[in-house]
């Protein structure tokens, strides 16, 4: 690398020498490198010596998914990456089932106002949100491991039948359902026999409340 110098434009050669920091500018490695040819020749340094620019390129192999980090995450998922979903009720049901293993750090934002099916019977009736989607969400990412967690999940996944595929009056199929509902309420049902005490209190507890709040025409 050539210099030019002031004094009749005169070329002075840069030797070679050990870099002082990687990290250092063109300008600061050649104060040090012509310090004491400055004082000596007083040579002056056009601005166009220093546009010079250096490039580092750092580079590393990775794999995508990481094994390393997975497994950190799955031993430890309070510590797991922040996410956050915008989703309807059972778009992320299935994610949401393996993602609660490898982090507790994930937001879920969910639109309480589904129009659709049963919750729309629900919304007029008890003037409330739709709560389909949320009861969908916070089931999949409950802690199945948690003694009579999975009874819960499986008796709030249930849905009544309309007639058990029996040609019958309507009548007598809103007592079918009716009695259903009683046999819920009271207990004796199999789905709400299977859910470990005291959970099973309490959601007996929550089922008489909604059965004495239930409006009398109620689908």
């Amino acid at each position: 690398t050539y210099w030019k110098a002031s004094d009749g434009q005169k070329r002075i050669e840069q030797q070679k020498c050990r870099p002082q920091s990687v990290y250092s500018s063109p300008a600061t490695d050649s104060n040090m490198i012509f310090k004491q040819d400055r004082r000596r020749r007083h040579l002056s340094w056009p601005h166009a010596a220093f546009d010079t620019t250096t490039t580092i390129t750092i580079s590393r192999v990775a794999r995508i998914p990481d094994p390393i980090r997975i497994e950190r995450f799955r031993r430890a998922p309070e510590l797991g990456p922040s996410v956050l979903f915008f989703t309807g009720g059972t778009a992320l049901r299935s994610l949401s089932r393996v993602i609660k293993l490898y982090t507790h750090n994930s937001v879920h934002l969910v639109t309480p106002f589904d129009s659709g099916g049963s919750s729309a019977k629900l919304r007029d009736a008890f003037n409330i949100p739709a709560v389909g989607d949320l009861r969908n969400r916070i089931v999949a990412l409950a802690d199945e491991s948690v003694r009579g967690n999975p009874e819960i999940a499986t008796l709030f996944a249930y849905r009544l039948p309309q007639n058990d595929g029996v040609d019958e009056s309507d009548d007598d199929s809103s007592n079918n359902l009716r009695k259903e509902l009683d046999d819920l309420v009271s207990g004796h049902h199999p789905l709400v026999s299977a859910v470990p005490v005291p959970l099973r209190d309490i959601v007996r507890t929550h089922l008489r409340l909604f059965r004495d709040a239930m409006p009398s025409d109620f689908d």
